[in-house]
């Protein structure tokens, strides 16, 4: 059973109806996504630095982002005030919300300006004036995918000495239009967690503009193991049924729905699922997950503390309340192999071959290094040149790498382009030529991602795997991307 399959098995089994005698946990809680801070160098002096030489800010996440900084000089007698830029980087479209605070008295009649530009064309976007909201400037912005924008910070004038701190604010993006999970784990290893044994979605997040955290709720049903027997292994599911599993066990191995009993060729035999339902304590971790099943992978917000939850109770009816689980980070990237692209390495993709461009065209794909498996990170940076705008499938560039691996793996492969191609499609495709997976399908945006737990197939030895970039929708010129592999272990 691939991992999918595991969790859609566990949500399944979460909807039997109550029996007594078995345990039901039930786990309330609250996730807190904590702001990120960053301390502004505020080595300018009077007159504002070249775009090129503006701090550079991490990208815009759910995560309120704090930025602390001065202004060192005001305009004054008609000489020029201190001027502040940033840059920073939209990961999705979206609104945020932008703030300047100051501290200020009755008395003090300091004015600061807020400049934003589209870092394309360094067009002025927007620009607003403390001027009248006593230090406690608030406006919204909207933001496009993979765009960078400019953020300018000028000082206008006080009556109150030559400098002045501030805080930059930006909200980020609301979670309530993201995939915020929680999932209860028998292991607290962020990298390796294996399969979960529940799971839920977070909701009704809302916005502290004091703490500038965003709380929202969740609530977990039932806690389950699900293992793999043969039928005729009662030891095999008794020790399932009857264990007290605990944080730390190592979980059996998933198997086969029941409902979905397969003959095995060496020993004809049938294998069924067998549920544990005693739990006695788990690992709580949070974050933006795409799976509970699938790796964490790296750049991921998720809470960087998982909550031991103990003594959950046996055969009977536990509720665990006031749980708080903690977004309070970002998986860190343990950088495998670094590749760049190398033409030529075309294969031709049309509306009539996509399914299987043939395995002889698929050899002119570049040769990566082999996976670097788990916790890494393999990336690779290339670009499609275009002559011409493409429109669909079948004109112009197309990237393509054979992937290789010493052990078995998961993947997760994701293509994240510049802001002058609308749209790059991904495809995977197996051993003999066939497309075994597609970006398009699964996550229809940029970044494009394929997992293929999510297709129900790991990554082998001995095998080849065709990894293609191909534009549906892109301009003329250069179509720059990076190309980056996650791993998980089986």
């Amino acid at each position: 059973m691939n991992r999918t399959t595991a969790l859609l098995t566990l949500l399944a089994i979460g909807c039997i109806k109550p029996e007594d005698g078995i345990n039901r946990v039930v786990i309330r809680g609250t996730m807190e996504i904590t702001p990120a801070t960053y301390t502004a160098l505020s080595s300018d002096t009077v007159a504002a630095p070249d775009w090129a030489e503006a701090e550079v800010l991490p990208d815009l996440s759910s995560r309120a982002l704090l930025v602390d900084s001065n202004i060192q000089k005001f305009a004054s007698g008609g000489t020029s005030g201190d001027i502040d830029r940033y840059v920073v980087t939209a990961t999705e479209d979206g609104t945020i919300d932008i703030m300047l605070q100051f501290a200020t008295t009755t008395a003090d009649a300091t004015i600061m300006s807020v400049g934003v530009y589209d870092m394309a064309d360094s067009s002025l976007q927007a620009q607003y004036s403390t001027e009248g909201y006593d230090g406690n400037l608030v406006f919204s912005f909207d933001v496009t995918a993979t765009s960078s924008y400019g953020i300018e910070i000028s000082g206008d004038s006080t009556s109150e000495g030559v400098s002045k701190y501030y805080q930059l604010v930006l909200s980020g993006y609301d979670p309530n239009e993201s995939s915020y999970m929680v999932g209860a784990y028998l292991s607290s290893d962020i990298l390796n967690h294996g399969n979960p044994v529940g799971g839920t979605t977070v909701t009704d997040f809302t916005f502290d503009e004091i703490t500038y955290n965003w709380s929202g709720t969740f609530e977990m049903l039932f806690l389950r193991v699900v293992g793999v027997c043969d039928p005729d292994n009662q030891d095999c599911i008794d020790e399932i049924e009857d264990t007290v599993w605990e944080a730390g066990d190592a979980p059996p191995q998933i198997g086969q729905d029941p409902e979905e009993l397969v003959d095995t060729a060496d020993t004809g035999t049938t294998e069924i699922t067998v549920v544990g339902e005693h739990v006695g304590s788990v690992y709580l971790m949070g974050g933006l997950f795409s799976s509970l099943n699938a790796t964490f992978t790296a750049g991921t917000l998720y809470s960087s503390a998982p909550v031991h939850l103990q003594d959950l109770g046996m055969d009977t009816h536990t509720l665990v309340d006031e749980v708080t689980v903690v977004v309070n980070d970002e998986i860190p990237l343990i950088l495998g192999f670094e590749y760049t692209e190398e033409e030529p390495n075309d294969v031709v993709i049309n509306g009539n071959n996509y399914l299987n461009p043939g395995i002889e065209s698929l050899q002119a794909a570049n040769a990566l290094p082999p996976c670097s498996g788990p916790p890494f990170t393999d990336l690779v940076y290339g670009g499609l040149d275009l002559d011409s705008t493409v429109m669909d499938w079948g004109t112009g560039d197309t990237d393509f790498f054979v992937l290789t691996t010493e052990e078995e793996y998961y993947a997760v492969i994701t293509v994240e382009w510049s802001s002058s191609s609308p749209d790059l499609d991904l495809h995977l495709y197996g051993p003999t030529g066939d497309l075994w997976a597609a970006g398009w399908y699964e996550s229809n945006s940029n970044p494009e991602t394929i997992t293929t737990s999510y297709w129900g197939f790991t990554l082998v030895p001995g095998e080849a795997y065709y990894v293609g970039i191909i534009p549906y929708e892109a301009y003329s010129g250069a179509n720059d991307y990076t190309l980056k592999i996650d791993y998980v272990a089986p």
